[in-house]
């Protein structure tokens, strides 16, 4: 091996080249923080007729859709739960969707004798 020139030595130590360093973020320093549950659609309107796998109802537009409904689905009638068969064509309804599939329900809550819907949660 070749001797290195007179001052080489403290030269390299002065102009090592450095990597550049990761940028630390607050992200990577810590855990993951879980995703919100992302917002589900809502529709309101006025129930024309429901069976035990679909749903028709008229929209505040004025036009009828029909939706399938979830095998696992939730229904109350003035806050109270009831039976999807329960409800009666002609009351107003609010319908919770699936956020990815609009023709499947989840929940159904309707209005007989009271005038608001309770907040859904």
């Amino acid at each position: 091996m070749l001797p290195l020139p007179v001052g080489f030595a403290s030269f390299s130590k002065v102009y090592q080249m450095k990597t550049p360093e990761k940028k630390k973020t607050a992200a990577s320093n810590e855990k993951a923080i879980p995703k919100k549950k992302r917002p589900v659609n809502i529709f309101d309107g006025v129930l024309t007729s429901i069976s035990p796998t679909k749903l028709i109802m008229k929209g505040k537009d004025g036009e009828e859709s029909s939706m399938n409904l979830h095998e696992k689905i939730k229904s109350t009638c003035d806050g109270e739960a009831c039976e999807c068969q329960a409800l009666k064509p002609g009351q107003k309804i609010r319908v919770v969707t699936q956020k990815r599939d609009l023709t499947v329900a989840t929940n159904i809550a309707s209005l007989d004798k009271k005038s608001r819907f309770a907040p859904m949660t």
